[in-house]
């Protein structure tokens, strides 16, 4: 009888083991669907401000230095994940799959929202829209 007992408990922990496994890997995929997200969203805000401003360098650094803030990342952060997902190209795909998903959805916002800017370039000629002139 004692022998049987042993069974259901090994059988138990075994089921324990594979649940807790199971359940930490669902975690880590969450974790990893979450900073997928958070990076492909990074990396599509960040290409639509560098188009935005693109002639504004200065409005450029202050959209991408809020952009590291508002997803709380470091050039070292970006780095660092680039490091993690080298070799892996589906991990890659992923990615870049969200951030185009996000880029033309934001595109798709700023046609119909445009920032103002402070120059207009007509030709060669750039006009103040501050004061009106050449």
């Amino acid at each position: 009888m004692s022998l049987n007992w042993k069974k259901i408990i090994v059988y138990l922990a075994i089921i324990a083991v594979a649940v807790g496994l199971y359940y930490k890997n669902k975690q880590d995929a969450n974790e990893q669907t979450a900073k997928f997200d958070k990076i492909g969203s990074f990396y599509a805000e960040l290409s639509v401000a560098a188009e935005l401003f693109r002639n504004e360098p200065e409005r450029f650094y202050t959209a991408r230095d809020s952009l590291f803030f508002k997803y709380n990342l470091t050039a070292d952060s970006i780095t660092a994940f680039k490091k993690l997902l080298a070799g892996r190209e589906e991990k890659w795909q992923t990615v870049w799959l969200l951030a185009k998903n996000k880029t033309d959805s934001l595109v798709a916002y700023f046609k119909e929202h445009p920032v103002e800017h402070d120059t207009v370039d007509v030709g060669d000629t750039v006009l103040s829209l501050d004061t009106g002139t050449d």
